[in-house]
């Protein structure tokens, strides 16, 4: 994905969920995704969370991915997902717990927003 076409995904109106999406349940949901998921690149590293009613498909991390892999691995997921099933879909990785063991020696907490 250019930047141009990034700047112009990000400056569009946000599209609403389809009739489709809105009459499948959660469980009809995560099937469709399990399915779309095993046939991609990320199948390795994500595991699919959750759907609600509004689009939004949360994911979790089952191996850890580079950053600069994950930002592209992610975008072409969403992507995918919106082609196939509806294109009001966002895709969001759940946060991972913080594994820096010196920090949490120290008593830092690392708070998500």
């Amino acid at each position: 994905m250019s930047c141009r076409d990034l700047w112009e995904k990000i400056d569009s109106d946000t599209p609403k969920p389809s009739l489709r999406w809105l009459s499948l349940g959660e469980s009809e949901r995560l099937l469709e995704v399990q399915l779309l998921l095993s046939k991609s690149s990320c199948s390795e590293y994500l595991e699919v969370e959750s759907c609600t009613n509004d689009g939004e498909i949360y994911f979790s991390q089952v191996t850890p991915i580079e950053t600069y892999k994950r930002v592209d691995l992610l975008l072409s997921l969403e992507d995918l997902l919106q082609e196939k099933m509806d294109i009001s879909i966002t895709v969001w990785i759940k946060p991972q717990n913080d594994k820096n063991s010196l920090r949490r020696l120290r008593g830092v907490e690392l708070k998500s927003i």
